[in-house]
């Protein structure tokens, strides 16, 4: 489910980042991406994490967020780069030319169905962003309406796919076989 304000569909569902990425990549296609929060954490020591780094990123600040640029985020989407969770990045279609303020609001436990903040459109506004995602007890997103539509399809498809579910419901299961995190964690609980 997701609402329009300004022609960007804003929702929630029980997914993950990493969903997108692995599902949905072309959902970066041509934008530069502004990393705000990392495994619940903004501090822009964190954010330059030897992660990104080790796979040949070029990061550049943008106020206390990171920007990776669209060639190097398609180069890191293609090595199959993973969030922990708790994570929160805008997409941008225009490169940054000049810094701007980067106000400190974590949208990882909000949950957008329920409510967009009015910070959330603040800062989706004066980033000048296009898309938007942030994780951490499901999937909050922002973006063109039609690609808000394959998100919904996307939840109903892992929803019944039984495989996905099964797979890495340990960590090291998951470390192991190096599958994103289940979705099994974000069912709902069903009265026995």
């Amino acid at each position: 489910m997701y609402v329009v304000l300004d022609d960007v569909a804003i929702g929630y569902v029980p997914m993950s980042i990493d969903d997108i990425v692995k599902f949905m990549p072309e959902f970066f296609d041509d934008h530069v991406m502004l990393i705000t929060i990392v495994d619940s954490d903004n501090s822009a020591d964190r954010l330059r994490h030897a992660y990104f780094k080790s796979m040949g990123v070029e990061l550049e600040n943008f106020g206390d967020a990171i920007l990776i640029r669209a060639e190097s985020l398609k180069n890191l989407i293609k090595q199959g780069w993973t969030m922990d969770g708790f994570d929160e990045i805008f997409l941008l279609k225009e490169p940054v030319v000049a810094e701007l303020p980067v106000m400190r609001v974590d949208f990882t436990r909000a949950n957008f169905n329920e409510c967009v903040p009015r910070e959330f459109t603040q800062k989706f506004e004066s980033l000048h962003a296009s898309r938007f995602l942030a994780d951490g007890s499901g999937l909050n997103f922002a973006c063109e309406p039609e690609l808000a539509d394959r998100i919904l399809q996307l939840d109903r498809e892992l929803l019944t796919d039984t495989n996905y579910l099964k797979k890495g419901t340990t960590e090291a299961a998951q470390v192991a076989d190096s599958t994103r995190p289940t979705r099994k964690k974000y069912l709902p609980l069903q009265p026995q």
